[in-house]
Formats: structure tokens, sequence, C-alpha cells
């Protein structure tokens, strides 16, 4: 049987908490007109960033405005995709 290196990949954790997405508080305030031209910028910069990680399995794309690295246990990147009314606010932690 031939010894067959294993190559380490990168990972990045997508944690998602469907609570706050499918809540029926969050929804009955969360998605007004005051607030649409943020949500849409968020949304298009989670969209790209999903359609990104599943080309090339690296969610880094030009309209996150920073570098997501990947996680490791050693150095626990994370992304906070936030936004206000007027724009999305993309920020590491």
């Amino acid at each position: 049987m031939a010894n067959k290196s294993r190559r380490r990949k990168k990972l990045w954790i997508w944690p998602l908490d469907l609570c706050k997405f499918f809540s029926k508080i969050i929804c009955s305030f969360g998605w007004t007109s005051a607030n649409e031209p943020g949500r849409l910028a968020l949304s298009n910069i989670m969209q790209k960033s999903i359609v990104a990680f599943i080309r090339t399995g690296d969610p880094n794309n030009s309209t996150l405005g920073l570098t997501w690295d990947p996680w490791t246990t050693a150095a626990k990147s994370r992304v906070v995709f936030d936004a206000t009314n007027t724009a999305a606010a993309i920020s590491k932690e």
C-alpha cells in the first residue's frame, strides 16, 4: 500500500445562528424600507463571499474590503457581517 501524505487544507468557519435569521421577532422589525440600502449591500457582499467559497474554497473577494484569514486553533479569525441602515459594515473580530 502506498504511503499517501495528507495535505492540510485551510478552514473557514461559517457560523450561522438560524434562530436569528428565522425568528418572528427579527423578521417583524428587521426588514424595513429604512434599512433596505444597508440590507442589500450586506446581502451582496455575503452572496459574493459564498460564491467565492464555493468556487475556490476561499471566501475572500473584492467586495469584503478586508482579508478573511483561515480559522486555526492558534488564530481564531472571524469576520462580522453587519449593516447600518445605509451600508454594509464588515469587520474582523
